[in-house]
This record gives C-alpha cells, sequence and structure tokens, in this order.
C-alpha cells in the first residue's frame, strides 16, 4: 500500500502534482480510470474503507483519493484511519493519496503500542492527540508559496509554456500587481500571451491588463522599520498572517517592497521629478509618489544594506535554518534594534 498525502497553501502547485500522479497511475496500471475512486466531504468510512480494500478490476492497483480529508477529519475518524495503515504491508492493491488544501505543519506521527506491563499504580489515561496525524511511514509533499526568486521563475516557465515571450521588467511588474496567487496569475499570463501574440509580454501591456493595488499596508511596514518602531511592525506584520496572508508570501512582499523603494532612491539621488520617476520606474504614479515619501525616511545606504539582510533571511528560511514567521520577527527585532 502507498500512502501520499500533498498538502500546503500552494494549491496551485499541489493541484497540478495530483493531476500529474493520478494521470501518471492511469497510463501505468488503469488507461480506462476505472479503478480511480475519489472522496470528498462528508466522508463515511466505511465507504472509504471498502474501497482502499477492494481488488482492483483488470488492473494490478486501484487508486483512491481523498480531497480534505486529513484537515476536516474527527480525531476518532482520523485515529481510525491511521489504525489501517499501521501495517505498512495492509492493502498491497491500493494507492491512497491525501490531498488537503492547506498548510497542516507538523504532524503527531500515531506511535507504536507499548508491551503491557504489570500496573503498579492506576494511571490516568493518555489524552487524544489534538494535531494532524498520519502514519510514519507516509510519503509526504508540501507546497509552500513560492518566493520571489521561485515566483519569477515560475512566471517565466509558464509565459514560454502557452508560447509567448516576456521581458525581464514585466515580470517584476506582474508580480507587483498580482501577487503570489498562482491561480490568478496562470489566468491573466494566459490572456496576456494571446494579447501580446508573437511580441514579448512588455510593462505597458501588463499595465493594461492589471492594477498595481494601492495598499499601503507595505509603506506603513517599512515606514515602521525606518522609525524602528518594532510594536507597530509586528503589529502589522502580525495582521497581514491573521488575514491569511503566508510568512513566505509576506517576505517576498516585504523583497519586493526594498526593491521598489532602492529603485526610486536611485531616481531621487539624480534628481528626478516624481513624475519622471513613474516613468523610469514602470510604477504607478501613486506607488511612485508613496515610494518618494518612504525613501526619504531612511538613511544612505539603509535601503542596501535592508535588502542584504532580508536576502539572507529568505536563504535561512529556504534552507529550513530558521522557521518563517520567527525569522520575521527576529528580522524586524534586529532592524529596529540598529
Amino acid at each position: 500500500m502507498d500512502l501520499l498525502i500533498l498538502h500546503g497553501d500552494d494549491t496551485f502547485s499541489s493541484r497540478q502534482r495530483l493531476r500529474t500522479l493520478v494521470a501518471g497511475f492511469q497510463k501505468k496500471y488503469d488507461p480506462t480510470g476505472g479503478n480511480i475512486v475519489r472522496f470528498s466531504p462528508p466522508f463515511e468510512l466505511g465507504q472509504m474503507r471498502n474501497a482502499i480494500a477492494q481488488v482492483g478490476m483488470f488492473a494490478k492497483k486501484r487508486l483512491v483519493v481523498l480531497n480534505d480529508f486529513l484537515r476536516t477529519a474527527s480525531v476518532a475518524d482520523s485515529t481510525q484511519f491511521n489504525s489501517w495503515f499501521a501495517d505498512p504491508t495492509a492493502f498491497p492493491d491500493a494507492v491512497v493519496i491525501c490531498w488537503e488544501g492547506k498548510d497542516l505543519g507538523k504532524p503527531t506521527v500515531p506511535k507504536k503500542p507499548a508491551k503491557p506491563k504489570k500496573a503498579t499504580a492506576k494511571k490516568a489515561p493518555p489524552k487524544a492527540p489534538t494535531k494532524v496525524s498520519w502514519p510514519e511511514h507516509a510519503k509526504v509533499e508540501l507546497f509552500l508559496p513560492l518566493a520571489e526568486a521561485q515566483l519569477a521563475g515560475w512566471i517565466r516557465k509558464e509565459v514560454q509554456r502557452l508560447g509567448g515571450l516576456i521581458e525581464p521588467n514585466a515580470v517584476h511588474l506582474l508580480m507587483a500587481n498580482v501577487g503570489a496567487d498562482l491561480w490568478r496569475l496562470s489566468n491573466i499570463i494566459a490572456q496576456l500571451v494571446a494579447a501580446a501574440g508573437k511580441a514579448p509580454i512588455d510593462v505597458h501591456l501588463i499595465n493594461q491588463w492589471t492594477q498595481a493595488p494601492h495598499d499601503d499596508n507595505m509603506f506603513h511596514f517599512t515606514d515602521a522599520l525606518a522609525a524602528r518602531n518594532l510594536p507597530a511592525a509586528l503589529k502589522l506584520m502580525h495582521g497581514q498572517i491573521l488575514l491569511g496572508v503566508h510568512p513566505l508570501v509576506l517576505h517576498a512582499m516585504l523583497v519586493r517592497q526594498i526593491r521598489i523603494l532602492l529603485m526610486v532612491a536611485d531616481c531621487v539621488e539624480r534628481g528626478s521629478a516624481p513624475g519622471a520617476i513613474a516613468e523610469e520606474t514602470d510604477l504607478h504614479p501613486f506607488v511612485a509618489q508613496k515610494a518618494v515619501a518612504a525613501v526619504r525616511q531612511f538613511p544612505k545606504g539603509r535601503l542596501a544594506q535592508l535588502f542584504q539582510d532580508v536576502v539572507q533571511l529568505e536563504v535561512d528560511m529556504k534552507t529550513g535554518k530558521v522557521d518563517p514567521e520567527i525569522g520575521l520577527t527576529h528580522f524586524l527585532t534586529k532592524v529596529c534594534a540598529g
């Protein structure tokens, strides 16, 4: 029996992975698709178990896909589900894929029952698990939101896959205007490729099809860093996380914001007028105006140092040296402490 768990906040990539796995199963074991079964909430454990235990018809394997079971199941149902797979050799004809539409975090791995011992005193019964759990032998793939460099690479590959071309500045403008939502980006990129035809997608086309978000949150964020106001910076960060913004996405937004401020700072040092800055940087006039005001709050060289620090933070987060939320908190504390 093969048990695979796909989870994470990047549901676009995890869905693509699921489609690839199902197609691969069909090609290898079941061209007709008659041995593929899917379950979605509400779940009925008896039907699920029957589907998993059933021998494949005219095929060596049977595929069972469970959509959002682990994150919606009760503790009792989750415990029963895990008991089915306590023995890795159970259900040899089944391939089970659990697709989950969010990051489940680190699991509480069910422990093997200990051998009974002679009790010398009555002990309190063990507490029921409260976290999502799955068998230790399960294969797990986690899909986190893409960091800025990964997102830029994904955009270029998606444009190329659709037969189009895109200019480097247009990639960064598209990221700034749309964000890291791959579902929305995929739709917009398809429209841009069709609109561009044989010509490369440029910043002018991006501006025609998308609009820069007039969101002051990131400017408030950098204002707090400039003023070394740690309580304000932490409040803004946690406020975004509570709204559902993943720490890695928030980090990517911060990197993009500092890069914008660096471009504007260069224009300011050269004496460019605000209107000319918007044209030079391909920023929306509102964004350029806000950026000019923000740049004036930073001492010379401070933005460059911030950019180096936030890039190093990205390396530490991607290599697993630090948890993204903890890393951002430490970064803000360090910056505000000077």
